[in-house]
């Protein structure tokens, strides 16, 4: 009797790519799929189910793995340190140092290696909001101008270029070409923010994560497997 296999598989839902663990037994009879504990699909088939067929019933789901998705991982709380002074905030490959001070509005701005932010309240929340506004400036500011040198050497143009806050992904590429960045990318160092910008691109010539499509990243950013390595562990540490 053939043994169980395990395999990590893609679909296209609602123009973004969702990666599934895919768990083929010869003693199952038919599909299920749940939301593991970190908010990861699993999809356990038949060992004898075509990948087309498997895709077909993600597919139909696709409300459902929408809405089961958005609340598992909506209810992963991260923790993160106290919005204070003296706290380091990295900047792609910086460390800047956080000065809280009241003030009668909320500003912020770069001196230095300080990052000043300027508050009439205390809370976190509002202080946390701030800095995501400052943040995802930076990105806007950043992040599309670097996008041209990767995409001059594949010779591809995207349709449109947004910067998201993005809760479960650093990036997306749509069926229509348009590249959708997450702002905390720039909590990253560069050469990590580097490899997504270059994965998003790559899309524009294969929609998929086929032998070709790593073929093409592998062109860009010799050392992927690296850097896609080290982008996982980044997710579980950010910042903000």
């Amino acid at each position: 009797m053939s043994k169980t296999q395990t395999y990590s598989g893609q679909v296209l839902l609602r123009d973004e790519w969702l990666t599934y663990s895919l768990v083929r037994s010869p003693r199952r009879r038919r599909v299920a799929m749940k939301i593991t504990n970190n908010g990861q699909l699993e999809v356990q088939a038949p060992l004898d189910l075509s990948p087309k067929t498997i895709e077909e019933l993600l597919l139909s789901e696709a409300s459902w793995l929408a809405r089961a998705l958005t609340e598992a991982r909506g209810n992963r709380q991260p923790i993160h340190p106290p919005v204070m002074t003296g706290r380091t905030l990295p900047l792609l490959d910086e460390q800047l140092c956080l000065v809280v001070a009241v003030a009668d509005s909320p500003r912020i701005y770069r001196s230095g290696q300080e990052l000043w932010l300027h508050s009439p309240s205390s809370a976190t929340e509002e202080l946390t909001s701030v800095l995501n506004s400052w943040y995802q400036h930076q990105a806007w500011l950043y992040l599309p101008p670097r996008l041209r040198p990767f995409a001059e050497r594949l010779e591809v143009r995207p349709t449109k270029v947004t910067v998201r806050s993005q809760k479960t992904r650093w990036g997306s590429c749509s069926i229509r070409g348009t590249i959708s960045l997450n702002w905390r990318l720039m909590l990253l160092p560069s050469v990590l923010a580097d490899y997504v910008l270059a994965h998003e691109l790559c899309h524009l010539r294969h929609l998929d994560h086929s032998p070709r499509f790593w073929a093409l990243v592998s062109t860009l950013i010799p050392d992927y497997p690296k850097r896609r390595s080290a982008l996982r562990q980044a997710s579980a540490s950010l910042p903000l």
